[in-house]
């Protein structure tokens, strides 16, 4: 059936697989009307397992439905959230109806959600005050919770050089399941400034290559 307007969508699908538990993940769909009248219909969602996972542009709840309509000639984003809170598989359709119920066109999302193996402990360091000049150390853990060995190819620091680390062993490493290796961190502030950076871990996990932690703290007395 010939509906009044010309809807594209960009892109034509998501993908949002291997989304680590807890992290949030983002995709814009830009709908684009090129006829030469306004183009309305209903938005709705189908299939998606765990809705409670997304969060998307004009639904209140992502397993509801609602009005959604694009001027003649002019483009409307919708902004599509994914945030899993247990491992498992999320995907489904959002539907455009146009011209009835299912009828229209679709937009497939494929995600699922997974657990990292690799675990920073704590996930957090505030080295509260520190003298100028001073040095304080603190210890964080990189603990392997899979079931399989994970090689740890490189630890890098960001924020400034006022923050170093030195691993227990020379990188890279085998972290076998179930254990552990220890850094020493070391925050030297050399002006009276807060220090927000983070230590970033790079492993060989495939669910989760880049593992982070971060790090705070403050330089001071007088200079």
């Amino acid at each position: 059936r010939g509906v009044s307007g010309e809807l594209t969508i960009l892109p034509k699908d998501a993908d949002l697989t291997n989304t680590i538990v807890g992290q949030a993940r983002r995709v814009e769909m830009v709908l684009s009307n090129i006829g030469a009248n306004e183009a309305r219909g209903t938005l709705a969602t189908e299939g998606f397992p765990r809705p409670e996972h997304f969060a998307l542009t004009s639904l209140d709840r992502f397993s509801s439905s609602g009005p959604f309509n694009v001027p003649a000639f002019e483009k409307v984003v919708f902004d599509l959230d994914y945030r899993p809170l247990a491992p498992g598989s999320d995907s489904g359709r959002i539907l455009f109806q146009t011209c009835g119920a299912r009828c229209g066109f679709e937009f497939v999302v494929r995600a699922s959600a997974n657990e990292s193996a690799i675990r920073l402990v704590p996930a957090a360091i505030d080295f509260g005050a520190v003298g100028i000049g001073m040095s304080k150390s603190e210890q964080i853990v990189i603990e392997n919770e899979g079931t399989a060995s994970v090689e740890v190819l490189d630890v890098s620091i960001s924020g400034g050089t006022e923050l170093s680390v030195v691993p227990a062993s020379m990188l890279p490493t085998l972290l076998p399941a179930g254990s552990s290796l220890a850094m020493r961190l070391a925050y030297t502030p050399r002006d009276a400034r807060a220090f927000d950076g983070s230590v970033m871990v790079r492993t060989t996990d495939p669910v989760a290559p880049e593992t982070f932690a971060r790090i705070a703290g403050t330089g001071v007395g007088p200079l």
